[in-house]
């Protein structure tokens, strides 16, 4: 096995074996992605597709919260929450997590396609895609970060190509599909804002080619850009960042997705927080060492010095090490980067790409295995069980029910991620608002006020009185301990002001004596 720089080998005569790892890959992500749903975040995010739907406009403010009235709020999410609202009201809870399985398979399809098209190969791809899957498996859930993992992978893939393809021609015009990007651009903006992510691989590569394109005019170069080459590469990324502005919030949308809103996601919020070698990624350990070694193995096979391509893994490296969510766009950065460091491999012997494909899945499936075996990773397997529907083991599916028929006066404290499910249950949720949602559409201080309660802190009686709380819905204990600080469970418990009034095993339910009346 050898890497040339050489023409790559037509798709066309690698479609047998593309096809077979194609469908192998697609079961994979059946297996990860067709399963009970157990969060509440899919709800939220339907529960705002619904309220589009019904007043036929976006939301500018807080939408479910009564501690966050009229906080003004840029949904950037706002379109994939209209669609994830119609494909449940057309096929329930099946269709989307179908839709979840459609979205993950054919980012893969993207990826894959890229491999062939620049030569790298099907024989190679299992190993690498095997290792990305289990370790992007985590944000396999109906979220809006779903679209940045498919358009991001549209992104690198028409980039790369791109490039390949000026390179190989060497004229002033590559092609035309450059100019997809600002139309891609507008849709991402509308998705999720997880498109300042893709504008930042956009402008990186641009940068990093732009620095080949200066260098050639001294050393020889082969293949970097010509300057008019590069010039229509910056324009497309300009127009693309021009074309976030076509949504309904305009200069808003940058405002959202500003660093000190992300700092205080980043303060409160466990999946914001820098990767830590603990839950999903201590138990992954061993996929993603495997992962990276397979990573900086194709830089080693490469006989270039591709700057674009390693200007984006250390960029999205050291997002991923900033917030640990983001370790799935850095899968989708390493699985291109790896096509492009791998173009033209050429095997010596025929049999040597079909059992070079064979050993890496068999030992991509080996590495797996040994993850399994770690207590957090088969812990997340055993609350993420295969299924269709949602979880009534972990979601709150009775004692919302139990809410619903006792009518309890008053103000509600829920569980942080209970929101999500309370308010998508209860169509009348504008009767009983919540103390807070996953919608992250409050200040830094509405998130410490649920902090101090919920840990209950020396303030927690005064801020329920505050507030007007005369119910509390939490986790039972017996499911979901607190890792930190005390437990208002306990405090509730040992109160004589609150008394327990319903549990199920999922979650508990307190009132204020003073408010019981005929409850039992």
């Amino acid at each position: 096995m050898n890497n040339t720089d050489a023409v790559p080998v037509p798709a066309t005569r690698q479609a047998s074996p593309a096809l077979a790892v194609g469908a192998g890959l697609a079961v994979c992500v059946a297996l990860l992605c067709l399963r009970l749903v157990t969060s509440g975040d899919p709800f939220m995010h339907l529960a705002v597709g619904r309220w589009i739907a019904e007043h036929r406009a976006v939301p500018r403010a807080n939408l479910f919260m009564y501690t966050a009235p009229g906080y003004p709020w840029a949904d950037h999410s706002w379109l994939f929450e209209l669609v994830l609202y119609w494909v449940q009201r057309l096929a329930g809870m099946v269709g989307v997590q179908v839709f979840v399985w459609f979205g993950v398979a054919g980012m893969v399809a993207v990826l894959l396609r890229l491999w062939l098209r620049l030569g790298a190969g099907p024989a190679l791809a299992p190993l690498p895609f095997l290792l990305a899957l289990v370790l992007m498996a985590e944000r396999f859930r109906p979220r809006p970060e779903l679209a940045t993992m498919v358009l991001l992978a549209l992104a690198l893939s028409l980039l790369f190509q791109w490039r390949a393809c000026g390179e190989r021609s060497r004229t002033n015009r590559p092609g035309r599909a450059i100019w997809a990007l600002p139309a891609m651009g507008v849709l991402w903006a509308n998705l999720h804002g997880g498109m300042a992510s893709g504008l930042l691989a956009c402008a990186l590569f641009a940068g990093a080619e732009g620095l080949r394109t200066l260098a050639a005019r001294r050393f020889a170069l082969p293949g970097a850009l010509t300057p008019r080459q590069w010039g229509t590469l910056a324009l497309a990324t300009a127009a693309m960042a021009a074309a976030a502005l076509v949504n309904p919030y305009g200069v808003a949308w940058y405002r959202a997705v500003a660093p000190e809103r992300i700092g205080f996601l980043r303060d409160f919020i466990e999946e914001w927080r820098p990767l830590v070698v603990g839950g999903h990624v201590a138990a992954s350990l061993p996929v993603l060492i495997a992962f990276l070694a397979l990573l900086i193995g194709s830089f080693a096979a490469s006989r270039r010095l591709d700057v674009a391509a390693i200007a984006l893994v250390l960029a999205f490296g050291g997002l991923t090490l900033q917030s640990q969510r983001n370790l799935s766009l850095f899968c989708v950065v390493a699985l291109a980067v790896m096509a492009s460091n791998l173009r033209g491999m050429r095997w010596r012997a025929p049999w040597l790409e079909p059992a070079f494909a064979a050993a890496g899945a068999l030992f991509g499936l080996a590495v797996i295995a040994l993850a399994l075996q770690l207590p957090p990773f088969s812990q997340m397997a055993r609350m993420r069980r295969l299924g269709f529907g949602m979880d009534a083991t972990v979601l709150p599916v009775r004692a919302e029910q139990w809410l619903r028929e006792k009518r309890l006066p008053g103000r509600l404290f829920n569980e942080y991620r209970y929101g999500g499910y309370l308010v998508w249950a209860n169509p009348e949720h504008r009767g009983r608002p919540l103390f807070i949602d996953g919608l992250n559409a409050y200040g830094a201080d509405t998130f410490s006020q649920y902090l101090q309660i919920r840990r209950a802190s020396p303030r927690a009686q005064q801020l329920l009185d505050r507030w007007q709380v005369n119910t509390c819905l939490l986790p039972d204990s017996t499911v979901t301990p607190l890792r930190q600080g005390g437990d208002l469970r306990v405090a509730l418990a040992d109160s004589l002001e609150w008394r327990l009034v319903y549990r199920d095993g999922v979650a508990v339910v307190f009132v204020r004596v003073s408010e019981l009346g005929g409850t039992r």
